[in-house]
């Protein structure tokens, strides 16, 4: 007897604890942490009961049952939006095969190492043909033309306007000529050909031909002798802006013999201190430079050394790198006459 009342009393507790949280207790009481689905739900409030909500709670399960997302489809599908609009990447490692040409690729994972790439349209890319020798450059070879490896050349035919400052060797062995250009001194075509025709600048700067070689240095001097019978000389030195191959000297001095004058005048040409042409009057009477006045530096005098005379003579005294000396000398004259000498020398390169 005393177990059936028990249980009976244990029934009615249990029917009444479920018919009370039934209508009473809140939906609160059984919610963990919110999760959320791919479909749209109704939101139950914390305050609802469950005979209140039964009716969302079956919108609720039939919506999540509608949208829900198989495992097959999630592998079969090539359209969702989180599939086609990723965005940028920033991070990961590309581990697949090569990216194709049509997809911004190059179609190779091994391109040969220091080549160049050229497009290749709907086929992508190709490279340079081989790699050129050193000091080559890829030259064009014009529209829809592979570029190639070239090797630098001039033009021949072409204008070029040089405006730097160029130097040309004149370490070679090989004299130049029309034929050997290309490697020895510089070869200058159109102007005169005959043999012992210079190249000089004109005042325009442009190179002509001419049969005499072209001054460079211009000086001049002048000197008066003393009334007395001393022996007197005066070194005159000139300097260049290069050395000189050749100084032309011209000269004119006056000298007395007793009381008449005689003079001496004309030019004398030098290499080193020698002459190796030249001509002078004397008193009227021209003569040409001797081989015996050119070994002696083609020293030459007016009047004469004698007792009471008077006499200038003038000589080439040293020549060295691009500095030159004149040495004039002269003797008094006791009868009160004074010698005279002017000159000016050119240097030519």
């Amino acid at each position: 007897m005393n177990i059936l009342f028990t249980a009976a009393i244990s029934l009615i507790v249990a029917l009444g604890s479920f018919v009370g949280a039934y209508k009473y207790l809140p939906l609160n009481a059984f919610e963990s942490a919110p999760t959320t689905f791919g479909s749209t739900i109704t939101t139950i409030q914390g305050s609802d009961t469950l005979s209140a909500s039964r009716t969302t709670i079956n919108n609720n399960f039939a919506s999540l049952n509608t949208g829900k997302f198989e495992l097959s489809n999630w592998f079969a599908t090539t359209s969702a939006t989180q599939l086609i609009t990723l965005g940028t990447i920033t991070t990961g490692i590309w581990n697949g095969t090569a990216i194709g040409v049509g997809y911004g690729g190059t179609g190779t994972t091994s391109p040969t190492s220091n080549q160049v790439m050229l497009g290749n349209g709907a086929s992508g890319f190709k490279v340079v043909s081989g790699f050129g020798s050193s000091g080559q450059f890829l030259t064009s070879g014009g529209a829809s033309t592979v570029p190639s490896w070239t090797t630098a050349a001039i033009d021949q035919a072409a204008n070029y306007s040089w405006t730097g400052h160029h130097i040309f060797s004149s370490s070679f062995t090989t004299a130049a000529s029309s034929t050997n250009a290309t490697s020895t001194k510089m070869w200058v075509t159109g102007l005169a050909t005959a043999a012992g025709t210079l190249v000089a600048a004109n005042p325009l700067g442009q190179l002509i031909a001419t049969s005499s070689p072209v001054s460079s240095y211009v000086g001049s001097a002048s000197a008066t002798s003393t009334t007395n019978t001393a022996t007197y000389t005066q070194d005159y030195s000139y300097t260049a802006s290069f050395a000189p191959t050749i100084i032309t000297l011209y000269y004119n001095l006056v000298g007395y013999v007793t009381s008449a004058a005689r003079y001496t005048q004309g030019s004398c040409t030098y290499s080193g201190t020698s002459a190796v042409s030249g001509a002078y009057t004397t008193n009227n009477n021209a003569s040409a430079i001797t081989s015996a006045m050119a070994g002696i530096g083609c020293a030459l005098s007016a009047g004469s050394s004698g007792s009471g005379n008077n006499m200038y003579s003038i000589a080439m005294q040293s020549v060295s790198g691009n500095v030159f000396t004149i040495r004039i000398t002269f003797t008094g004259d006791s009868n009160g006459n004074t010698a005279t000498a002017s000159f000016y020398p050119i240097a030519y390169r």
